[in-house]
């Protein structure tokens, strides 16, 4: 006989179980074995074992229907509607008749799931909540009940990960994970450990989410890889980690295991996003685009998806920056709206973009908000900050306070090995904050900052060390060409104040006052128009 009460933990979120005096026809499955190996291979034995019964025998079991449900989760995470006619089929049954109400906060518990997967953050989290206030006056034994309250508390954090509400789902997630304790299902505990660390990648600190991936990795073992659906939090918080710290190999390889396990998911549109830093990270800002669209339209249809949009937009914003897009990009930094602790940080795009075109004294107001903050300012958005009032000072010659800047920001560095808020500024004042930080004395650790970011901007792998955006490098060659500005904006399909705008900018970069300047410095710059 099979007695498994706590083996479909297939959804990675919920630990579904069949109850002890469930009668299941003799097989030649051991329950042991269901135990072992993936949450997928698990999901994919408890499948088969149901469907090789006569359907009579599952068809009106919800306990059945729920174990199916949940399959889909880990199974065919691609087509995660398929879950629902089960799911609908349970629900009737255990409300037409008098069954134990935990199958009913599984039933909720198995619904947030599939909602999430479909984008219905909302729908997902009132389930979540259904079944928290459920749990409580579940008909099961007091472990089972804490476990279950555990679960939905965990939902209610995934949920509100998704949604930006980050203070209420980390609350959410912790008080989850220190009810549900050892008897927490391990998929849970580390998707649960892999959104905490998301949260705090984005308004934490860099200690408090490396100790989430520690104790992630920990419940994983070896039983568990990157490719299972609830490792994916855990694996977008490593590829987040690493473009920051400029290991763009290690990001390439998490983005490569992501995009097979999280399709269809929840987490495909953070995935897309990691795509597109990767390619960015790479300097191809025009193929980033590309991926952000397709981020847009994945995300268009779902429910109240405002911090994928925020993300999403802030960094279609840094990209147009760098191809010279100014007009689109303002636009869309208008749209971006800061949270208490500027975690996102609209400021600091606003100010690279007053940067990049020469407006020091805008880049440095735009900045100001922040510097009211103080500690409160989320520490990684607050170091591009940093940077960015650095090379404004830097190129106002306020070398007395670019140098004090440039430190600070050397010494966050040198920390937590974050580099991204360094190299997305213009090239010519990266190098002049870097050479100016060099013929400074300074403590080893900054030191070896500054050599590695000199030494990557030097990289002769990289074509050149140009100061000029994709985009600007396209006018660049069509000016050079003898293209009026009216025919270069037609055929790049932008307005002629943008193209008057990049020239402007070009000629800026490059120290010339004319086409025949700028071809010249170009070509100083190992650039070819």
């Amino acid at each position: 006989m099979l007695d498994p009460t706590d083996i479909l933990r297939a959804n990675g979120s919920a630990v579904v179980g069949l109850s002890r005096d469930q009668n299941v026809d003799e097989t030649e499955t051991e329950p042991d074995t269901l135990m072992l190996g993936s949450p997928g291979e698990r999901a994919r034995l408890v499948r088969e074992l149901i469907l090789s019964m006569p359907e009579e025998t599952w068809v009106d079991d919800p306990a059945m229907l729920l174990a199916l449900a949940a399959s889909f989760r880990a199974v065919d995470s691609v087509n995660a509607v398929a879950a629902l006619p089960y799911l609908d089929s349970a629900d009737g049954i255990l409300a037409a008749g008098d069954r134990d109400c935990s199958l009913i906060v599984v039933a909720r518990l198995l619904r947030a799931t599939i909602y999430r997967a479909l984008g219905r953050l909302v729908d997902a989290a009132e389930q979540a909540e259904f079944a928290l206030r459920l749990a409580d006056t579940a008909a099961a034994p007091l472990t089972e009940r804490i476990t279950l309250r555990a679960l939905a508390l965990i939902q209610l954090g995934i949920c509100g990960t998704l949604l930006g509400q980050h203070d209420n789902a980390r609350s959410a997630l912790q008080q989850g994970m220190a009810l549900g304790g050892d008897h927490l299902a391990r998929e849970a505990g580390i998707e649960a450990l892999g959104c905490l660390a998301l949260i705090d990648f984005s308004s934490g600190s860099a200690q408090s989410t490396a100790k989430h991936l520690d104790a992630a990795a920990g419940l994983m073992g070896a039983a568990m890889t990157s490719a299972d659906l609830p490792c994916a939090p855990v694996s977008l918080a490593q590829a987040f980690i690493a473009l920051e710290c400029g290991r763009v190999a290690v990001a390439r390889d998490l983005a490569s295991a992501l995009t097979a396990s999280t399709l269809a998911t929840e987490y495909e549109p953070l995935t897309l996003h990691v795509s597109a830093l990767l390619l960015m990270a790479e300097g191809q800002f025009l193929e980033a685009l590309e991926v952000l669209s397709d981020e847009q339209i994945l995300i268009r249809g779902w429910q109240s998806p405002r911090m994928l949009q925020s993300l999403h937009d802030a960094d279609r914003a840094n990209a147009l920056i760098h191809v010279g897009e100014m007009p689109a990009a303002r636009q869309l930094i208008t749209r971006l709206t800061a949270d208490a602790h500027h975690a996102l940080c609209p400021a600091r795009l606003a100010a690279l973009l007053e940067l990049t075109t020469g407006n020091l004294a805008d880049a440095l107001a735009a900045a100001e908000s922040c510097l009211t903050l103080g500690d409160d300012h989320a520490p990684r958005t607050s170091l591009y900050i940093d940077v960015l009032r650095a090379a404004a000072h830097d190129a106002l010659g306020d070398s007395g306070i670019a140098a004090a800047g440039t430190d600070r920001a050397l010494a966050h560095a040198a920390r937590t090995g974050e580099r991204r808020a360094f190299t997305t500024l213009p090239a010519d004042r990266l190098l002049s904050l870097l050479e100016a930080a060099a013929s400074r004395p300074q403590p080893a650790a900054r030191r070896s900052v500054i050599d590695d970011l000199l030494r990557s901007a030097t990289d002769s792998s990289q074509p050149a060390i140009s100061p000029l955006t994709d985009r600007e490098r396209v006018v660049l060659r069509r000016i050079t060409s003898g293209e009026s500005v009216k025919r270069i904006a037609a055929e790049l399909q932008v307005s002629p104040n943008t193209v008057k705008s990049q020239v402007r900018s070009i000629y800026r970069k490059l120290g010339a006052s004319n086409r025949h300047e700028a071809v010249n410095q170009a070509s100083a710059f190992g650039i070819a128009p």
